[in-house]
């Protein structure tokens, strides 16, 4: 839905753009959820 209200925007840049655009935002999203999963098990190792 985000994504979509993104290109919907009349000054969006060219498709090519658009979609490199996106592809980093969907690496972007992956590492973060890495990185939290990573943080959300070394604190379950500390308290259990």
């Amino acid at each position: 839905m985000i994504l979509r209200a993104f290109q919907a925007r009349p000054n969006s840049p060219p498709a090519l753009c658009r979609r490199v655009g996106n592809l980093e935002l969907r690496w972007a999203i992956l590492i973060i959820f890495l990185i939290g999963l990573l943080v959300v098990t070394g604190v379950f190792k500390m308290i259990f």
